[in-house]
């Protein structure tokens, strides 16, 4: 699924959604967008909750860019960040204007590659990742190799 970078992407209103909590959800230096929420017109999502839910990424906070919220009734409460643009119970159904909206794929790729190009935090965030990704995945093996109870990497 590419959406939002193409928009055709159909719901299906025969897939219900309802009442869903998200709580004490963190997330920190993911490279994509914290979340998009889709339902259909004709069968809206209800009852979603997001509550004390941090989705933190440098580059869509840095945009200015949050959830994509479409058809769906719900609250958010706590410090929920971004806080996702829900239907208020009582509102008519419609689609919340996300940021999505209005852009057209040629400006949305200019301002992510301006960023990128932009940023020593996103390149040193890639390199404490992969680090990381590494350290956890071959750790025993290198304590074997090198017989040594802390990993060394060529670029620690």
């Amino acid at each position: 699924m590419i959406y939002p970078l193409i928009k055709e992407c159909p719901t299906d209103p025969l897939v219900s959604m309802t009442n869903i909590t998200l709580r004490n959800v963190t997330s920190i230096g993911s490279l994509l967008p914290p979340g998009i929420i889709r339902c259909n017109e004709t069968n809206p999502c209800t009852g979603f909750v997001f509550e004390d839910v941090n989705m933190r990424t440098p580059l869509w906070d840095m945009l200015g860019y949050g959830f994509i919220t479409e058809f769906a009734y719900g609250e958010s409460r706590g410090s929920t960040h971004p806080v996702p643009a829900f239907l208020k119970k009582g509102d008519p159904v419609s689609a919340t204007r996300s940021w999505a909206d209005g852009l057209d794929d040629y400006e949305m790729v200019r301002n992510i590659a301006k960023y990128f190009l932009q940023s020593e935090f996103v390149k040193e965030m890639l390199r404490d990742t992969v680090k990381q990704i590494v350290e956890e995945q071959y750790k025993d093996m290198i304590n074997e190799m090198t017989g040594k109870t802390t990993p060394i990497l060529p670029f620690a």
